[in-house]
């Protein structure tokens, strides 16, 4: 799987660290959205509170998972979100996002509360 990022006119591949909670694997979908939470680990500012926040992406996967990148870190997997791929992603606010998957359910997950 790959993403991208623009580096002046270009487009580079961004690599991930997905640890040893996922796989690099096809993404469906993703989508994007801000979040502010104590412990954000990913290129942050800081804001009211003290806590740092960001873009968290947020990737379908081929084998019906919900992966949460906080920058290039995978921190957080849904597993067996659908079975099936994940095949759209909709953020619902910035601490939840709805899911469709090949087998036909649409489902809301709660992200992470802010602390």
């Amino acid at each position: 799987c790959r993403l991208w990022t623009f580096v002046g006119k270009r487009l580079d591949a961004v690599v991930l660290d997905f640890g040893t909670l996922g796989r690099d694997q096809t993404f469906c979908c993703a989508a994007f959205v801000f979040m502010q939470y104590k412990g954000f680990g990913g290129d942050h500012v800081q804001l009211s509170g003290g806590f740092a926040g960001g873009v968290v992406t947020i990737a379908g996967t081929a084998d019906g998972f919900v992966y949460i990148l906080e920058g290039r870190v995978l921190t957080k997997v849904l597993s067996f979100a659908h079975t099936g791929p994940v095949l759209a992603l909709a953020t619902a606010g910035s601490n939840s996002v709805v899911s469709v998957g090949q087998d036909g359910k649409v489902k809301a997950w709660e992200l992470q509360q802010p602390s």
